[in-house]
């Protein structure tokens, strides 16, 4: 079998319970049951009060648990919530704290995958300086300008991009013909007019978290 070691790079919290960290951790549970791939969470994001350095956290999902290796620390968070300057500085900062992680481990891995259109400079390194293949899942087209500019750019030299709506594939199609479309019923409900289910039985039967 064809083993494939992916790279996933974030800025979550993997303590956090909020929903797009959730989707994040069972898609990485999930992928790495298949086929013998290994998916290694990699998170810019708070590290425990207790680490001071890199550390490995396992956070538990349905049918196993996810392992999430930290290279952030809490000023990150807290420079990121301040706003203004000091926002950007924390983004900039995650950005080349994961440029140097994916460099000095880069015999480590195959592909780098990404989902977060601020980690703009990680991506451009790996493909561009590490001759590695980029695959972006996107989620969005951004409001703002130039923040739609990277999402453009990050699609455009992907080696595969994933949307989430059929609407998403058609317009990124522009950028990149590499494309394909994985559903979110969220986005498209017209694809899901057939489903009687109420949303508490869909959760127990995926499984999900009821709240």
């Amino acid at each position: 079998l064809f083993h494939m070691r992916i790279m996933y790079i974030s800025r979550l919290d993997p303590k956090s319970n909020r929903a797009h960290v959730y989707n994040t951790l069972m898609t990485c549970a999930a992928v790495s049951k298949i086929d013998s791939h290994q998916v290694t969470l990699v998170t810019a994001g708070s590290t425990p009060p207790h680490e001071k350095h890199i550390s490995r956290t396992s956070v538990v999902v349905p049918g196993g648990s996810q392992k999430v290796v930290c290279i952030g620390y809490l000023w990150n968070i807290k420079l990121y919530h301040a706003g203004g300057l000091r926002s950007k500085m924390s983004v900039i900062i995650q950005n080349l704290q994961l440029c140097a992680y994916i460099t000095k481990r880069r015999r480590k891995y195959d592909v780098l995958y990404f989902r977060d259109p601020l980690l703009f400079i990680p991506p451009l390194w790996a493909k561009f300086l590490l001759a590695k293949p980029v695959y972006f899942e996107i989620h969005a087209e951004l409001k703002k300008p130039i923040s739609q500019a990277f999402n453009n750019v990050l699609a455009s030299i992907a080696t595969g991009n994933i949307t989430i709506t059929h609407a998403l594939e058609e317009y990124y199609r522009k950028r990149s013909t590499h494309i394909t479309t994985i559903y979110c019923a969220a986005s498209e409900p017209e694809q899901f007019e057939r489903v009687v289910s109420s949303v508490g039985t869909l959760r127990e039967d995926l499984p999900l978290p009821q709240q």
